[in-house]
């Protein structure tokens, strides 16, 4: 007779670590997110304080087995046999043919993201996506909120996890999670968390366009998912005054020579050449005018670029505005990272940062194609 017990044991556990080994884009957490992730599990360091020696850890494992079970172990190694079939076999178990076979392709996962923030909380989905088996492996709901009881959001992931990847499938489990008690977060419903998942899952469709899922992580949209706004025809260009040079006398102005000194003069002369009205925003009041002055003058919709919190922020002032845009991620250190969102939200952020040319490049391709098949 024989018992197989199995099982997972954390001695010590590094939260941010296991996060980047799922690919989770860690940067885009804040600290209290992260804290989040971390009370819902735990280790034999954080319990006691220290991390214990391994010799212990064995011998406390195998007094509880005998003291619970009744059984009296006696430590035991491979027999003979067995260590000439270890010698047999091993070769084969280091080898390339092995290793690539207990990875295969439809093992490969995807990391997808949908932040939104409401009058009482940020709701961050950070989803792991098994796209070839249509699988959510992974899921991790953070944020600026708190959630009762304690154990309820590990218990709405591990209700999530494993299903297909079907949105309003997902949805479903949320609402009936919520509408069965088994979880209650102040001044919020299931939809304050379906929104950012279906925000995360709509970027994982975006991939069909040949932009990499990593990509699309960095892409919003507004006032409509990205189909219907390529479908809408995007007419104008929206370009950010934070992205010119520190030094140029035009920095704080809605006006561009596109010398090509910095992205936002590449950027100007690609949105020219594709016969886009290009505009420069130097603050928060000049976007929602701009924004309502192309929606009066009747352009479809737009591109623009602008950082992730700054979407967060604002999402809500976008729908408002009722132009449908794409949104894509700016590079480099943020004013909200250097916690000056004030100075930029009055135009007077002196820090630089740049645009993510290749994605404009990419989007505008595909924004391109998009136009010519609906000519047809």
């Amino acid at each position: 007779a024989a018992f197989l017990f199995q099982g997972t044991l954390l001695v010590d556990f590094d939260v941010e670590t296991m996060l980047k080994c799922l690919r989770v884009p860690v940067e885009k957490l804040k600290a209290k997110e992260i804290d989040s992730v971390k009370k819902r599990v735990t280790c034999l360091a954080w319990e006691l304080g220290r991390v214990p020696a391994s010799a212990d850890i064995k011998a406390a494992l195998a007094d509880a087995f005998e003291r619970h079970m009744g059984i009296n172990l006696v430590p035991g190694g491979l027999t003979a046999e067995e260590e000439d079939l270890l010698a047999e076999r091993l070769p084969y178990f280091q080898s390339q043919e092995w290793i690539d076979m207990v990875r295969p392709t439809y093992e490969k996962t995807e990391v997808v993201q949908g932040a939104r923030k409401s009058p009482y909380g940020l709701v961050r989905v950070t989803m792991q996506l098994n796209m070839p088996r249509r699988v959510l492996k992974n899921v991790f709901i953070t944020g600026d909120f708190l959630s009762f009881p304690a154990r309820a959001l590990f218990d709405l992931e591990a209700a999530l996890r494993g299903q297909p990847l079907n949105t309003e499938h997902l949805c479903g489990i949320i609402h009936d999670f919520f509408n069965e008690g088994h979880i209650a977060i102040p001044d919020m419903n299931a939809e304050d968390i379906c929104i950012p998942l279906r925000m995360a899952m709509e970027k994982a469709a975006i991939a069909r366009h040949g932009i990499p899922i990593e990509h699309c992580n960095r892409i919003f949209t507004t006032n409509g998912n990205f189909d219907q706004v390529l479908a809408a025809g995007p007419q104008a260009l929206l370009l950010p005054y934070c992205a010119k040079l520190k030094d140029c006398d035009l920095r704080f102005t809605k006006a561009c020579r596109a010398c090509g000194e910095c992205s936002v003069g590449e950027a100007w002369a690609l949105g020219h050449e594709r016969k886009l009205r290009t505009v420069c925003i130097t603050n928060f009041e000049d976007l929602m005018e701009e924004l309502g002055k192309l929606k009066g003058q009747g352009v479809s919709a737009f591109i623009g670029c602008c950082c992730q919190p700054f979407y967060i922020k604002h999402a809500e002032d976008f729908d408002r505005m009722g132009l449908p845009g794409i949104l894509i991620d700016i590079e480099n250190t943020t004013c909200y990272e250097l916690d000056q969102s004030e100075a930029a939200h009055q135009g007077q952020f002196r820090s630089q940062t740049s645009l993510n040319m290749p994605l404009l490049h990419s989007i505008l391709r595909v924004a391109q194609q998009a136009q010519g098949h609906a000519g047809r």
